[in-house]
């Protein structure tokens, strides 16, 4: 496979590994970029809270051909029986954690 190059002709970094991931990840000792399309590559940066993998938090980091980085703030991802149901900030997350507890407290209530 030919080595992607950017626009102007200079090798990228598809391929690369990425730099180091924070300590909060899962995944630091090893983990490589993924190719998103011909001209970037994504890294997913993951956690969860022990063995609940019902919210984890990722935060994305693009690089671009040409070394142009982007990295996007963490979000909280919230999974019911597999499946994503959304992505969530962390004000987001209490709103909804919040919502949950009175319904829950609702259900003790009408049983």
């Amino acid at each position: 496979m030919a080595r992607a190059t950017s626009a102007r002709g200079r090798p990228d970094r598809i391929g690369r590994r990425p730099p180091p991931c924070p300590d909060w990840c899962a995944h630091r000792l090893s983990h490589p970029y993924e190719v998103a399309d011909p001209v970037s590559q994504v890294v997913y940066r993951t956690h969860s809270n022990g063995e609940d993998t019902t919210a984890t938090i990722y935060q994305l980091e693009s690089n671009m051909s040409g070394g142009v980085v982007h990295l996007d703030p963490p979000t909280l991802s919230l999974w019911i029986d597999g499946d994503m149901s959304g992505e969530l900030t962390a004000d987001q997350a209490r709103d909804v954690a919040a919502s949950l507890l009175a319904a829950a407290d609702d259900l003790d209530r009408l049983a």
